[in-house]
This record gives C-alpha cells, sequence and structure tokens, in this order.
C-alpha cells in the first residue's frame, strides 16, 4: 500500500523536474531567436505563462511514462497503483492548463510581425500551418498556408488545403494575423504563438508537431467548454495510464518502455485520424454535435478500457517480478 501511496508524489517530483527543463530550453531557444533589441528579448520573456501552458501537457504524459517503471519495479497494489497516478495527473493537466490560462494577458500593441512569423519555418497556428521563404517589412513572399483540418483529407482537389502565397501584406492586431494578397485575406489566430522549440529540429519534427497537436485540442477545448475540456483531458491520461499493460507483457524492462511509447504516440496519431479524417469525410453534416466533437475522446477512453481489461483478466499484476525471479 505504501508504495502506491507514495505514487501521486513521485509524479509531481518528476513532473516538476521535466517542466522546468523543458521551460529552460524553450525559453533558451525563443531568446536564441531575438535579436540584440532588448524589446525582441522582452517579448520572448513575456510568452513565459503561454511556454508554461503548452509544457503542461508534455510533461504530465512523460511523467506517467517514468511513473510507469516505478510500478514495475514496486508494484504496490494493482488498484491504486492505476487509480492515484491517474487522479493525479488528470489534475494536474485539467488544473495546471485553467490556472496557467487566468494569468496570461493579452500581447502588448507594440508587437512585430517578426515576433510571429519567421522565415524557412512551419509555423503552428490554430488551424493552419504557415511556411514562408522571406519576410521583408510587413510582406510575406513565397509563402505556403496549409489548412490543418483537412491536411489528411484523401481529395483529388487540394486546393482548399493548400494555397500557395506569393506576396502578401501581413497587419496583426490583439487576436490574429490578417494576410491579404490583394485579391484574397486570410487571417490566423495569434493565439497560438511561434515556438522554437517545437520546430527548430527537422528530425524531430514529427515528434513535436504531436505535441503541438495537443496543445492546440487542449486550447481550443479549453475556449469552446469545460466539460468537453475536461473529457479530452481524461481520455489522454486514461489510455497512456491504462497502456501501463505492456510494460509487463516481456522481461525486458526497456523493450516495453518502448513499446509504451509507440502505443502513446499511437494514440495522439489515433486522435487525429479521427478528428480530421473520419469525423470530417464521413459525419460533416453533423459535426457540430457534442457527441460528435468527443467521439475521438471516447474512442480513446474505450480502448484505454479495453486495455484495463487485458490487464486484469490475462496479465497479472505481478508478472514481470515472477519472470524475472524465474529467470534467477
Amino acid at each position: 500500500m505504501r508504495e502506491s501511496l507514495l505514487l501521486p508524489v513521485v509524479y509531481l517530483f518528476v513532473f516538476l523536474i521535466l517542466s522546468l527543463c523543458l521551460i529552460g530550453l524553450n525559453i533558451i531557444t525563443e531568446l536564441a531567436e531575438t535579436t540584440e533589441n532588448s524589446e525582441e528579448s522582452e517579448f520572448a520573456i513575456k510568452k513565459l505563462p503561454a511556454i508554461i501552458r503548452d509544457v503542461i501537457p508534455i510533461g504530465s504524459i512523460i511523467s506517467l511514462l517514468f511513473i510507469f517503471l516505478r510500478i514495475l519495479k514496486k508494484p504496490g497494489i494493482h488498484f491504486f497503483s492505476f487509480l492515484l497516478p491517474l487522479i493525479t495527473s488528470f489534475c494536474v493537466l485539467f488544473f495546471g492548463i485553467i490556472s496557467i490560462n487566468m494569468v496570461i494577458t493579452p500581447v502588448e500593441d507594440n508587437i512585430t510581425i517578426e515576433n510571429y512569423i519567421k522565415p524557412n519555418k512551419f509555423l503552428f497556428f490554430d488551424n493552419n500551418i504557415l511556411y514562408t521563404d522571406t519576410l521583408t517589412g510587413n510582406t510575406i513572399h513565397n509563402a505556403i498556408l496549409i489548412d490543418s483540418n483537412n491536411l489528411f483529407l484523401n481529395s483529388e482537389n487540394d486546393t482548399g488545403v493548400y494555397k500557395f502565397i506569393e506576396q502578401a501584406n501581413v497587419t496583426i492586431d490583439e487576436n490574429n494575423i490578417n494576410i491579404n494578397t490583394g485579391y484574397d485575406s486570410f487571417s490566423l489566430s495569434t493565439k497560438s504563438y511561434y515556438s522554437g522549440f517545437y520546430t527548430t529540429d527537422e528530425t524531430a519534427e514529427y515528434i513535436f508537431s504531436s505535441i503541438s497537436l495537443i496543445n492546440k485540442e487542449l486550447n481550443a477545448f479549453y475556449s469552446r467548454n469545460i466539460i468537453e475540456f475536461a473529457v479530452l483531458c481524461f481520455s489522454f491520461v486514461f489510455i497512456i495510464m491504462a497502456s501501463n499493460v505492456f510494460m509487463r507483457i516481456t522481461r525486458w524492462p526497456l523493450f516495453n518502455f518502448f513499446v509504451v511509447m509507440f502505443m502513446t504516440i499511437g494514440a495522439i496519431l489515433l486522435y487525429n485520424f479521427l478528428k480530421n479524417q473520419i469525423v470530417m469525410e464521413f459525419f460533416s453534416d453533423i459535426s457540430d454535435s457534442f457527441f460528435l466533437r468527443l467521439l475521438p475522446c471516447f474512442s480513446l477512453i474505450i480502448i484505454g478500457v479495453l486495455f484495463l481489461l487485458i490487464d486484469i483478466i490475462f496479465i497479472p499484476f505481478n508478472f514481470w517480478n515472477k519472470e524475472i525471479e524465474n529467470a534467477q
């Protein structure tokens, strides 16, 4: 019982250390992207609350994976070893984002286009991805605007997904970046600011894009409905916690750990698939319904329940310890 009760404490410790590291790396990257101009550096520091908000999801998820290693070594009581980390991670994710959103203040009016648009980088906004070749003053050149909601839809006509912009004037107001080509105009939300930490390394860009997806969804659900936001938070932590069963499928913990990591990334990609392809393609007529918006979340919860049943029925909680004892 004692080992199970210690899991929330260990989880919070790991989460705190990991979050501080990620926040520090993010700040260093933000400052490295700025010029020696003091106003630019001050703008990067002012984004600290938003940086913390975007670190909370990945910090809470990775902390759960490290908790699995402790559960493997010191299982405790099965019921409490599952329930206590689940409740703790949910509270960290749910109340952490709510709390940090209370202190995030609008960016001041003296911001410039350079604060949000960086040439030769993929910039992630709420529902769009922007890439521009060059930025001259308030003008972008040779840019591509991608509709991320429909990015994975199979369509013979991709003109609605990819828009090539040869040249456009860019203005910025309190909530939007406005792109005007002279014959067409687009608006991008400034709420999802540019984060160099998530797009610096091309080899890690695919993984970081999944992190960006979680942040985007959590922010969108939080802005829309607190109940939907709670369901989304629970669905992510529940399926990851339920995937702990794969930590005991073999006697090799490192291999099991990579399997769990694969399942975690797979859960994020499945959510993205259901949200962007299944829902939009087959249920487009009722896409505004409460149930349909939460269908990807319910799908993750159902899969998590299946993992939990496998855990309870087929794989003993002390399976790994018995395997080690038999091997000695």
